[in-house]
Parts: C-alpha cells; structure tokens; sequence
C-alpha cells in the first residue's frame, strides 16, 4: 500500500509484521505504527473514501487477506459492532495526533 493511491481494498493481516510510516516533503519518514496478526489495514482510505493516508511496508514475510472495499463497506454497515471496533482502534491515534485540543479554552 503506497500513500496518495487508491483505496480499493483492506488487508487482515494473517501472519507477520508491517510498518506504517508517512514521508515528509524533506524525504524524513515517521513511522506511525506497527501492525501484526489479527489487524487490519488500509481501512482508512476505504473507509473515508479516499487516497491512501500512509505506506505499509511488510517487515518480514506477510501474509494477508484481501478484502474488497465493497465487502468491507458492506460488513461495517451491516455490523455495528465491527463499525465501533474500528472507531476504538483510531481512537488512541486520534487523541494523540491532535493532542489536547481545549488546552486554550
């Protein structure tokens, strides 16, 4: 998955380890997380309906399952429960991307 291409799939992660990571304009990259077995990826793109926000890049030998944008859009209509189980996954990296955000008020 590379950052600005087209989020047409989500990926379970069945085996092995990946990094997200971003590249700045000045070519730094900053890893954003580390997903294992059990996670998914690339749901945020499919989700929000657009580009892909980050690059993933297998860490050793991956094996994942690949899931339609369609079927998953479907699943998360369908069940509300696997919707809110995304919502608690961003959660923590919202909160920490945006940080205290009524510090001022």
């Amino acid at each position: 998955m590379l950052h600005g291409s087209v989020a047409d799939v989500v990926m379970l992660i069945e085996r092995g380890l990946v990094k997200v990571a971003i590249a700045a304009d000045d070519g730094r990259t900053t890893v954003l997380a580390y997903r294992g077995a059990g996670e998914v990826i690339g749901e945020m793109g499919v989700v929000g309906r657009g580009p892909r926000t980050a690059t993933v890049v297998a860490g050793d030998r991956v094996r994942v399952r690949v899931i339609p944008a369609s079927v998953f859009l479907s699943e998360v209509r369908n069940r509300p429960e696997l919707a809110a189980g995304i919502m608690s996954a961003w959660l923590p990296g919202c909160v920490t991307r945006t940080g205290n955000v009524f510090s001022d008020r």
